[in-house]
Formats: C-alpha cells, structure tokens, sequence
C-alpha cells in the first residue's frame, strides 16, 4: 500500500479511507472519534449499532 500512496501522490490518495485511517491514528486519533466528528448524530449510532 505505501508504494500505492506513494505513486499516486497525496491528491489521489487522500480519498481512501485506509489512507485516512492512517493518518488519523498517526495524529492520534482512532477511526470512532474521526467518525464521531464527521458524522451525524444518527448516522454515527447507526455506525455504532453495527459495530455491537
């Protein structure tokens, strides 16, 4: 995956939610709290009930 990202270059890449992941766990920010602020209300319990 790194040489994917790599080759694409950040432009491309910053739409893939590995990528995303990444980075949000290297600014010390797990994949829930990312989620929490980007979501609705009712869409992050959505998330949360499918995650039970």
């Amino acid at each position: 995956m790194r040489n994917y990202f790599t080759k694409e270059g950040f432009e491309a890449s910053k739409g893939v939610v590995d990528f995303r992941r990444f980075v949000a766990e290297e600014n010390v920010q797990g994949l829930k709290e990312y989620m929490r602020q980007h979501l609705s209300g009712s869409d992050y319990e959505a998330l949360l009930q499918q995650n039970s």
